[in-house]
């Protein structure tokens, strides 16, 4: 019996070592982190497979593994279709000639059953969770310790010109800190940054309230400067709303909520008149924003509004390019990362002097909205099964808070990972690609603890 003890306690520490090496990964870059879902999912199939027999799937479960079948369905689908019927002749697989000497395009059922990685994420979460297994503890201490790590880089790489690497930030408006040319760190911070807020109120009993007091706000003081000098303004706008939003909903946090606004204000007024380049930073933000919005007010549409497309953000040419690449396929999209291919073949918007500031020039990778997006790779019909599991886990989680009180571990658990899911989703915001691999791990890891912790509570 002891050695049975022995040997699964060195499983479930295995476990939750791989999943709480994953903050480390996201630094270190997609291929670690890749590597770092594999293991975990190997090792989560091979450490548990019997507990995978027994499995139970919630309504949320079901919706999911729809989700992932349409997802399978519409990357064959396209991929036949354009087998027989398409125009594409990018040479993705080499060694698959047909009659006429032609190669075809394989990029899209190659990246739809890679995709299917996230479903195996996701009942593997679920699997440990509604067993155990999985330790959050850990988790929440590795996610603080590296989100504190970046946050000190930033701040270092701020007034020491290179960062504790030596690395230089590619530019003077936003820093980079750890992630050397890629100017990530503000997402990074913001992703990680509520388990850095929540690692002391939840697991260490902290008893003399002004001492916890004081150290949640020299906390938040670090997240919210480093966030500002970052320079990633979508970050820091979506860190700000996840505050105000746990402020307003929890009972003992709402005394504290115009001391954390007036400090909040007079931290970044602070960085914004005395530094050149976040003042730069936000002025071009508000601007930017400002135009967006005086462009899709539906008041000014009637009107006719005419606009400077000169004064427009970039991001507003890639938001506009989704249109007619989404009415391509508008009810079951154009599969998984197939944004890329039918952009250019789409109708043009916008007419420049030269080809490549017309069709090329507005076409990227994806439309930079997770929503957009979604409609363009996977339809009308995937957007809505999409927002049914969205909807799920937002009605399941006040469903959820009404069974607890405030000072429940069980709540103060599920807050952090609730909350940035909601940031992720978060629909008015310019995003990274969907189906990209940074950001379908922290959704579906989103996704799995918070939708297993409601279903299990209800049950």
């Amino acid at each position: 019996m002891t050695q049975i003890t022995a040997l699964n306690n060195k499983k479930h520490l295995l476990i939750n070592l791989l999943f709480s090496s994953i903050p480390f990964t996201f630094i270190i870059g997609i291929s670690a982190l890749n590597l770092n879902i594999l293991l975990f999912i190997v090792a989560g199939f091979s450490l548990f497979f019997k507990d995978f027999l027994k499995l139970k799937f919630s309504l949320t479960d079901k919706i999911v593994i729809i989700f992932f079948s349409f997802i399978v369905f519409t990357g064959l689908f396209n991929t036949v279709e354009n087998y027989y019927f398409g125009d594409r002749e990018y040479i993705y697989l080499p060694g698959i000639p047909l009659a006429d000497g032609k190669n075809h395009d394989f990029t899209i059922l190659l990246k739809t059953f890679a995709y299917l990685r996230y479903l195996i994420l996701y009942f593997v979460l679920k699997l440990l969770i509604e067993k155990g297994y999985l330790k959050y503890k850990i988790f929440f201490i590795s996610s603080s310790f590296f989100c504190l790590f970046v946050s000190l880089d930033i701040i270092f790489q701020y007034f020491m010109g290179v960062d504790v690497f030596g690395y230089e930030s590619p530019t003077a408006r936003k820093l980079s800190g750890p992630f050397h040319e890629e100017l990530i760190a503000g997402s990074y911070i913001q992703r990680f940054s509520l388990f850095l807020l929540f690692l002391f109120p939840v697991f260490y009993k902290i008893k003399n309230k002004i001492i916890l007091s004081f150290v949640c706000l020299f906390l938040f003081s670090l997240i919210l400067i480093s966030l500002i000098i970052a320079g990633n303004r979508i970050p820091f706008l979506l860190f700000l709303i996840t505050i105000f939003l746990i402020i307003i909903t929890e009972k003992q946090l709402k005394k504290y909520i115009w001391f954390i606004l007036l400090f909040g204000s007079i931290v970044f007024t602070t960085l914004f008149y005395t530094n050149k380049n976040i003042n730069i930073n936000f002025k071009n933000f508000f601007r930017e924003t400002t135009v967006i919005f005086k462009v899709i007010n539906p008041i000014n549409l009637f009107k006719n509004y005419s606009f400077d497309r000169a004064n427009l953000p970039e991001h507003f040419d890639e938001f506009e390019s989704f249109y007619d690449t989404w009415h391509m396929n508008k009810y079951i999209g154009g599969g998984v990362r197939s944004f890329r291919l039918n952009c250019p073949k789409r109708k043009n918007i916008y007419i420049g002097a030269t080809p490549e500031s017309s069709e090329r020039g507005t076409c990227n990778t994806h439309p930079h909205n997770y929503y957009l997006e979604i409609l363009t790779e996977l339809g009308l019909v995937g957007f809505i099964i999409s927002l049914v599991i969205i909807s799920r886990v937002l009605w399941g989680y006040v469903y959820f808070n009404s069974f607890f009180d405030n000072n429940s571990i069980q709540r103060k658990i599920i807050i952090p990972f609730f909350m940035l899911f909601f940031a992720e989703i978060f629909p008015l915001k310019s995003s990274g690609s969907f189906f990209a691999s940074s950001n379908s791990t922290f959704i579906f890891i989103l996704l799995a603890v918070t939708a297993t912790l409601i279903d299990k509570r209800k049950t």
